[in-house]
């Protein structure tokens, strides 16, 4: 999740993504202000959502982001506990 404070969500006229399964680049605009953030990885514009942030701001999420990071905290754990085990053995 990402707090854009100077991206009026009332405003907000653009939320778009571009670019390869490598990485890209999301741009918000609100008409007076623009933020473009890099991104490593592989993403869809359609995934990524925005909301207030309650404070006039705009909060940009990508829910598909927490299960790719999820799966992969779990893929970790389950290696190092692999890992741990195999040391335990020698």
């Amino acid at each position: 999740m990402v707090d854009l404070a100077d991206i009026d969500f009332a405003t907000l006229q653009t939320v778009a993504y571009s670019g390869t399964t490598l990485s890209g680049t999301l741009t918000v605009q609100d008409g007076t202000h623009v933020a473009q953030l890099n991104l490593l990885g592989n993403y869809l514009a359609a995934t990524f959502t925005s909301a207030s942030d309650g404070h006039g701001g705009t909060l940009i999420t990508e829910p598909a982001g927490v299960e790719r990071r999820r799966a992969c905290a779990a893929a970790l754990e389950a290696t190092s506990a692999c890992i741990e085990m195999s040391s335990a053995r020698q």
